[in-house]
């Protein structure tokens, strides 16, 4: 159910084409969606979106979010929770970021990139009575759980085909567990909510490491990394945004099993309702790891 040895997985890659290829080869960039900070194009008939930045917003906020992104796609890869789309981060002053300018501005004349871009597989989303996958739809409330997830909203997520529930808007993250947020959108639902967990998926929690080895997208290791404009602040800042990260993401897992082993315990069916309600109360309840 998960990875629990915490080796690594088979590298993600996109079907079909190398990545870029599929960028460069792309006949149009389609805007699917403008929000607060960026842009979305849909890239041609492929199944790749690109996450642009706003001009009037300043990188060191861009990239930060951005990289959330990327790694709320590496937690999920690694611990085989598999609810984020294969997400990169492309830096400025890349080789990548040139060939990706060159394929937009080829098609979208007049238009402009901003950086940094993201990169994000693209879910075809079904009809919303799409019947869920109802195990997998535990494991993205799981996963919203451990990670601090703040953005819980429908319009975050996207079903596919099978059923399957993609988070796809990953920026507001990694905040503790107990901090007061909207209950994901699964629980406004009337059975889903009570349909208790499977033992396999209780056991795959409980067996989760208490570690996680995330990365974040580095600058190139050559000569252009000295125009980049915060090069040294990325590479001051990067080591300790990441163990912020995960120390936060393992004290809510911490936390989580802690919820559970105490459900056990009181012989409590385990259900998604439950663990919601128990992670409201943790201000009013000490549980010990």
């Amino acid at each position: 159910m998960f990875n629990q040895t915490n080796s690594p997985r088979p590298k993600e890659t996109l079907p079909a084409y190398n990545l870029m290829q599929e960028i460069s080869d792309a006949t149009y960039f389609k805007e699917i969606g403008n929000g607060l900070h960026r842009k979305i194009y849909r890239i041609g008939d492929s199944n790749i979106c690109m996450k642009v930045p706003h001009p009037e917003h300043f990188t060191p906020t861009i990239l930060y979010l951005m990289q959330c992104e990327f790694m709320m796609y590496q937690i999920s890869h690694i611990w085989n929770f598999d609810v984020v789309p294969f997400t990169k981060v492309i830096l400025h002053n890349s080789k990548e970021i040139e060939q990706i300018t060159e394929a937009f501005t080829k098609v979208n004349k007049g238009d402009h990139l901003y950086y940094p871009l993201l990169i994000q597989k693209y879910i075809e989303p079904e009809n919303l009575d799409r019947e869920l996958d109802l195990v997998h739809a535990q494991k993205v409330l799981i996963f919203n759980w451990i990670t601090g997830r703040q953005d819980r909203a429908r319009t975050n997520s996207v079903v596919n085909s099978e059923g399957k529930i993609f988070e796809v808007d990953n920026e507001l993250t990694f905040n503790t567990i107990c901090v007061r947020t909207e209950p994901h959108w699964l629980l406004d639902s009337v059975e889903f909510p009570n349909i208790p967990l499977k033992e396999n998926l209780i056991e795959g929690i409980l067996n989760l490491p208490q570690m996680i080895p995330l990365k974040l997208e580095t600058l190139p290791g050559n000569h252009v990394v000295h125009s980049h404009p915060r090069a040294r602040q990325i590479k001051a800042s990067r080591n300790v945004t990441v163990m912020k990260v995960q120390n936060q993401v393992i004290d809510n897992l911490i936390t989580l099993k802690s919820i559970i082993r105490n459900l056990q315990k009181s012989k409590t069916q385990i259900t998604p309702q439950i663990i919601e309600d128990q992670v409201k109360n943790l201000g009013k309840q000490n549980y010990a790891s």
